[in-house]
Parts: C-alpha cells; structure tokens; sequence
C-alpha cells in the first residue's frame, strides 16, 4: 500500500524544528523598535528559506542527506543573518 505522504517523514520532523525557531525569530523581530524594519527582513528571509526548503524537498523527496535534514532545522538561521547583513547594506 502506498503510502499517503508527498514526502519523507523525516521534512515533517525538521519543518517543527524550523517553524519553532521562526516563530521566536518573527515574535522578536516584531518587537524591535525600528517601524518594522526587522520584521519585514525577517519575512523576506522565511520567504527565501520555505523556497529554498521547498527545492530541497522537491530535488529528494524521499531520500532527504543529513545536509538536507541540518538545512530543514537550522537554515533559517544564517539565511536570516544574511538577510540582516544585505539588508543593512543596502539600506539607505
């Protein structure tokens, strides 16, 4: 029998971790007092990494690497830290 999942069960697992850390990381930003500039840094960054996560995904769905698995849990991080550094050079 097949079984109903589009993906691994392993992405559901690390998507928790990811959503997780990107809630904290949204609720902070959101209460920075610069008229929202972090917050829609913040937005543009879980944009770029459900994208990215969503290629991942879509290159392997059902054999994920650990590479895979670490991006899942923890991309979300350094994508928001380059994000921050990107943003704040171009900011005028």
């Amino acid at each position: 029998m097949a079984s109903p999942d589009l993906i691994s069960r392993d992405y559901y697992n690390a998507a928790r971790v990811a959503l997780c850390v990107q809630i904290s990381v949204a609720i902070l930003s959101s209460l920075m007092l610069d008229r929202g500039w972090t917050a829609r840094v913040c937005a543009a960054a879980m944009l770029g990494f459900w994208l990215a996560a969503a290629f991942i995904a879509l290159r392997r769905p059902w054999n994920p690497s650990a590479v895979d698995l670490w991006f899942w849990k923890w991309g979300f991080l350094p994508s928001f830290i380059a994000a921050v550094a990107l943003a704040s050079a171009l900011r005028p």
